[in-house]
């Protein structure tokens, strides 16, 4: 097993597709991101969180403890954390390189 597959099966990285216009322009709905669990949210990077049993890729907007608020760049288009609140960050699977 090449050490990519390996990098990729211990989930260091994740491949994942936007989808919905929530994030555009930035992100267009079907485009791919890349993503590292070992990357720490930081405010204003993007994100890919579980809410719900659902992925979404989102910007994150605030910082507060273990909190984190979560927004879309298109937030007429985007459920977020003005619709769920809050996000903790044991919910956040990955932030976007």
């Amino acid at each position: 097993m090449s050490l990519f597959s390996k990098i990729w099966q211990r989930k260091l990285f994740m491949l994942r597709r936007v989808e919905g216009e929530s994030m555009s322009p930035v992100l267009r709905p079907g485009q791919l991101v890349i993503a590292s669990a070992w990357k720490q949210p930081t405010l204003n990077s993007i994100v890919i969180a579980d809410i719900g049993g659902h992925e979404v890729v989102k910007r994150v907007a605030g910082i507060i403890d273990d909190a984190i608020e979560l927004r879309g760049d298109n937030q007429t288009m985007s459920m977020d954390s003005r619709h769920y609140g809050l996000v903790s960050r044991r919910r956040i699977i990955g932030t976007v390189l």
